[in-house]
């Protein structure tokens, strides 16, 4: 079979190129290379193990045609030129997605030719019925399966090559990878990568030579070279250009072995060539002759006897026979004449090896200079075999010098183990003067057409995901923010001035990358041909910033604050910035952009109960690009749920589209996820589109044909697109106090006196004088008129503001009836008496000890826990005190508040003198009675939440706070428990059930309902307030030294001998009516709250276990 294939059209930049990982991810890929890396040759080669070749015509120049036929199986004694001709530089790209496969791209050693063929073919059936050839600007990236080979995928077909008689053909098959398995049964043309043997090398010859180095210069490509050599130039064999010559007069440069290295462009006036030799100069090291390092030297020769120079037949064979043995010379004449040594040819002979897999070449020195005596005659003597390797030798740790070697150096042990550095000496770069091809580093860039002024972008309307040269309006667009309109751009032959590039949008690369070559006009302005013409481009490099972002190009949210803060949509207008996404109307759910703000939760996707990581999206980032473009990260973004939290009638319920292709908000119907897009940016605003996701991905767009400004689903492909700023919704959800409004000229959070007056009645909150309303036992908080009050103020202190989420939700704690006793400083002992053993004035009995203050006072409550308790224990709920109906009550409770501490007195500590309350003692009583954590709370460990003995003040209309006023105040609801930490739907709220202060019922309470003064919740404003006017009496408690201490099953009573003592349950009931006759007795009690009434002594709460 003729096995030779080639290419058919041009195709425009970027118009189709592969994915292969977009339609294989069912197909195993074949491991094919797997040690390759990008940059590494390797060969193509058929089923006959025949390595793929440029066809060459009868001159040796490139045709498009390919052949594998008589093409050679090995490296073996084969020409560099068959050689360079059967290796393919590789590069590997990393698929798109975790599911695909790699794809790679080949380019011709020889003839700098990638294996690109345009993926069109001519015939009905999809087989082409002529051969495949390279095209240009044809496809050049290319998958791999055993079954098929190299294969394409554009759009929704798969290309592979077919064997079609004696010629091989294009065969393009609708469908992935295992319908094109399926289509070409037994006859694909398997073209298979294969690595390169690391030991394959070819014998240098001249042409060889010549053919590899392009009349350049070499160069030491693994960053090995000379060091402080004491020579000039540094390191001769990169400083200049060489031809290699014939040294054999038998043998011509395709043949020869043996050859001269001339310097490019140098020679004497008369025309002798300056030639790389050894010298008769060394680095002295050694006296012993053959250990003594030669230097190279570019310098003549004479041969002959009449002191002639080289030279070479037309075949290119060497003219003269090699002679060992220089000339002594006279120049000049008279007294003028002195006597030289001319240098034998035999000095400048190298001889070297290609090996294949590095590229790379190895030169020995075939003879070595011996220095001339007195005679001035220069002879040589030839190195052993492996001798002579050019190389880099350590002389000490500041110097190293490039010599041939003294020994044979096999390996880099061998050669590491004498002091020797091997260099890897490759070709240099092409000369540049006549190349018009050129290239830009590698970086991230956005590319601009010079003269039309368009970007290379995918834009948001393109719905083939198929860059094209796009307007931008630079005034209302940020390109660093837009990964669609980026492109990282890689070069093919890394470091060379002349390289192709391949160039990937970040955003989109499965539809958007392809190799191009760069080139420069007389005027030095770039271009690029895209099959049809040229096109001038510029390449603006994207700032670090946005290389390094992770989260660019959508906007992403802190997965933790999403749980409290709620956000708009600011809707761009050119005309209005005052509009918003919001519902209609609260009998509407359909999606208006007016003037109506509503607020909206968003929701992250959530796992197993966890939120959702933010998901890669658009070009794999791998380390080797990581290396090559310093900063370049990895793209992730999240989607989000819209729910609405404004406290409107349509309060929790999540955007979605409707049937009519509108959108709009309902409890039941499944809520929709977005991306949002930016797409503009106005003076450092982000405007994003509101990218809608399910079957047919839409966006957000206003309907402006209407009055009614509908927010509706628009196709992608729509050329307007709505934009929207994702703003904070930054109106306080709650009251804080540290405004002027009152009296905080600072903002500081300070403790304030402060009346409730409720909103529509005018009534106060006080503590509870409605006898229909009290207790003999709980001090429960009422509301009522003016006149029937005690005492209208509160003092309100921080407990949760300038911690967590405290600056959102503000908690404070609510006390009347205080007592505060101040702090006792520390004083050592003024007693005039030695101290011994240790003690100090400091710890001296007689020295006083510091005492932290605290505040006892009676502190609001919400009675939940109470009322469990109550219950759990077995009260009914109509004899339950805590409880109205089946709402919670509030109240008061005496407690200690010291540092971040809240301690509830109780076991007697109610009644005890409250200067000689001592912490200690009480938290040793508690845990005792294992009632410490019940009656403790550390108030530094809230975290937000709410607790029953703390109280928040939720706005109504939070939208309104920011306009308060001394004359338009903004009302509150006063809220207790909820299951949401910030801004709950349901919660409990102060409200009035029959006349009876309660809590609302906190999982069916709503705050859209409540906020209106529905389900009778109460609204409340503020006046100022003082301490004289505390709502509960503050009239002195007699305290005295009688303790009752609670224990299980029983309560302890201390210092009451003599007293008559009546123990009562939470129902009244007596349990115990006795005369202590101890100083410290014992009562047995049932579990539970019981009163405890000492005869001359208030009656005290305590509670059993």
């Amino acid at each position: 079979m003729n096995k030779r294939f080639s290419t058919l059209l041009a195709t425009a930049l970027v118009a189709g190129g592969v994915s292969a990982s977009a339609q294989t991810k069912a197909v195993t890929a074949d491991d094919i290379l797997a040690n390759a890396k990008s940059g590494d040759y390797v060969t193509l080669v058929d089923a006959d193990k025949n390595y793929l070749n440029v066809v060459l015509d009868k001159d040796g120049n490139a045709t498009n045609a390919l052949t594998t036929a008589g093409t050679p199986k090995d490296f073996a004694s084969i020409t560099m030129q068959e050689a360079f001709n059967s290796m393919w530089k590789l590069e590997i790209i990393a698929p798109a997605n975790a599911a695909g496969i790699p794809t790679y791209k080949f380019v011709n050693k020889l003839t700098q030719q990638s294996l690109a063929v345009d993926l069109v073919t001519n015939g009905k059936d999809g087989v082409s019925t002529t051969e495949v050839e390279l095209s240009e600007y044809g496809n050049d990236e290319w998958a791999f399966n055993s079954t098929l080979g190299l294969y394409a995928v554009s759009g929704d077909s798969t290309f592979f090559i077919k064997k079609a008689g004696n010629i091989a053909v294009l065969a393009a098959v609708e469908g992935g990878v295992r319908e094109a398995i399926d289509a070409a049964s037994t006859n694909a043309f398997v073209i298979t990568p294969g690595a390169i043997a690391d030991d394959a090398s070819i014998t240098l010859t001249p042409a060889g030579f010549n053919l590899l180095s392009g009349g350049n210069k070499l160069t030491f490509a693994n960053g090995k070279d000379v060091k402080n050599p004491s020579v000039d130039p540094e390191n001769i064999l990169t400083a200049y250009a060489w031809d290699a010559r014939s040294a054999s007069y038998q043998a011509d440069s395709l043949s020869s072995t043996d050859f001269f290295l001339t310097q490019k462009g140098k020679l004497t006036p008369s025309g002798n060539p300056y030639m790389l030799m050894t010298d008769t100069l060394f680095y002295n090291i050694t006296n012993t002759a053959d250990q003594k390092l030669s230097k190279l030297v570019s310098d003549t020769v004479s041969v002959g006897n009449e002191a002639q120079f080289p030279k070479w037949q037309k075949d290119g064979k060497y003219g003269w026979s090699i002679e060992e043995t220089g000339k002594k010379l006279t120049r000049g004449e008279g007294d003028e004449a002195v006597t030289v040594a001319s240098r034998p040819s035999a000095a400048a002979i190298f001889t070297g090896e290609y090996y294949v897999a590095k590229d790379s070449i190895v030169l020995f020195a075939k003879y070595k200079a011996v220095k001339p005596t007195t005679d001035k005659v220069i002879t040589v003597s030839e190195n052993t075999d492996g001798v002579g390797q050019l190389a880099l030798r350590i002389l000490d740790a500041d110097k190293i010098v490039l010599t041939p070697s003294t020994l044979a150096l096999s390996t880099e042990d061998v050669a590491t183990n004498a002091d020797y550095i091997l260099p890897l000496i490759q070709a240099g770069e092409v000369a540049p003067e006549d190349d018009m091809r050129t290239t830009v580093d590698d970086n991230l860039y956005k590319i601009k057409d010079a003269k039309s002024g368009k970007y290379l972008a995918v834009a948001i309307n393109y719905t083939d995901s198929v860059a094209k040269w796009t307007e931008v309006d630079e005034d209302f667009q940020s390109l660093d923010h837009m990964p669609a309109y980026q492109w990282i751009v890689l070069q093919n032959r890394p470091g060379k001035s002349t390289s192709a590039i391949t160039v990937t949008n970040r955003e989109y690369p499965v539809k958007n990358t392809q190799s191009i070559q760069l080139m420069k006009d007389e005027d030095g302005k770039m271009y690029f041909n895209d099959g049809a013409t040229d096109i001038y481009v510029a390449f603006e490099e994207v700032a670090d910033a946005a290389k390094s972002d992770t989260l660019l190009g959508y906007r992403n949210f802190d997965k933790d604050s999403l749980k409290v803060v709620t956000y708009t949509f600011n809707h761009f207008s050119p005309y209005d910035a005052s509009h918003f996404i919001g519902v209609m109307a609260d009998d509407d759910s359909t999606l208006t952009v007016k003037d109506y703000e509503s607020s909206f939760k968003l929701i992250q996707p959530v796992k197993d109960g966890k939120a959702v990581d933010a998901a890669h999206y658009g070009y794999i980032v791998t380390d080797a690009v990581a290396e090559r473009i310093p900063g370049l990260k990895n793209l992730y973004r999240n989607t989000y749920k819209a729910v609405v939290r404004d406290g409107s009638a349509n309060n929790g319920k999540s955007i979605f589209r409707n049937a009519d292709g509108k959108f709009a908000v309902d409890e039941t119907a499944t809520a929709m996820d977005f991306y949002f897009k930016e797409n503009n940016c106005d003076n450092g605003k982000h405007y994003y589109a509101l990218i809608a996701l399910s079957n047919d991905t839409t966006k957000a767009g206003v309907a402006e044909n209407t009055k009614k400004a509908v927010l509706k689903a628009e196709e992608m492909a729509n050329i307007n697109t709505s934009v929207f700023a994702v703003e904070l919704f930054d109106a306080p959800l709650y009251r804080r106090f540290n405004t002027e409004l009152e009296g905080v000229k600072d903002g500081k959070d300070i403790a304030l006196n402060l009346n409730f007056k409720e909103f529509y009645r005018g009534e106060y909150l006080m503590d509870e004088n409605n006898e229909n309303f009290q207790d003999e036992v709980v001090d429960y908080l009422g509301i009522w008129t003016k006149d029937k009050a005690t005492g209208l103020s509160f003092h309100v202190d921080t407990a949760w503001v300038n911690r967590g989420l405290g600056y959102i939700k503000p908690q404070y704690l609510i006390s009347v009836d205080r007592k505060v006793v101040d702090a006792i400083a520390a004083e050592p002992c003024h007693l005039d008496h030695e101290h011994l053993n240790g003690i100090t004035e400091w710890t001296c009995p007689h020295a006083t000890q510091a005492k932290a203050g605290y505040t006892v006072a009676k502190f609001l409550v919400n009675f939940q826990d109470s009322a469990k308790a109550e219950k759990a224990r077995g009260v009914k709920d109509a004899k339950n005190p805590y409880l109205f109906g089946k709402y919670y009550r509030a109240g008061f409770e005496k407690a200690m508040h010291i540092g971040d501490s809240l301690i509830f007195l109780v076991n007697g500590f109610e009644n005890m003198d409250v200067n000689k309350l001592d912490t200690a003692e009480i938290v040793k009583a508690y845990t005792a009675a294992k009632i410490n954590t019940t009656y403790i709370k550390n108030l530094a460990a809230i975290n937000d939440k709410h607790q029953t003995y703390t109280w928040s003040f939720r706005y109504i209309k939070p939208e309104d706070a920011a306009t308060a006023t001394e004359e338009k105040e903004v009302p509150f609801l006063i809220e207790s428990m909820a299951q949401e930490a910030i801004q709950p739907t349901t919660a409990a709220w102060l409200k009035s059930q029959d006349g009876c202060l309660v809590l609302s019922e906190e999982g069916e309470s709503t705050f859209a309902n409540a906020k209106t003064g529905g389900d009778n919740a109460l609204i409340f404003n503020i006046e100022m307030g003082s301490e004289e006017d505390l709502a509960t009496d503050n009239e002195e408690i007699a305290t005295s030294e009688v303790a009752v201490i609670a224990q299980e099953g029983a309560v302890r009573i201390a210092n009451a001998a003599g007293k008559k003592v009546v123990v009562t349950n939470i129902l009244g009931q007596t349990v115990a009516n006795t005369v202590i006759t101890s100083s410290d007795a014992t009562i047995a009690a049932p579990q539970g709250v019981v009163v405890v009434a000492v005869e001359g002594e208030e009656a005290v709460k305590a509670i059993v276990k």
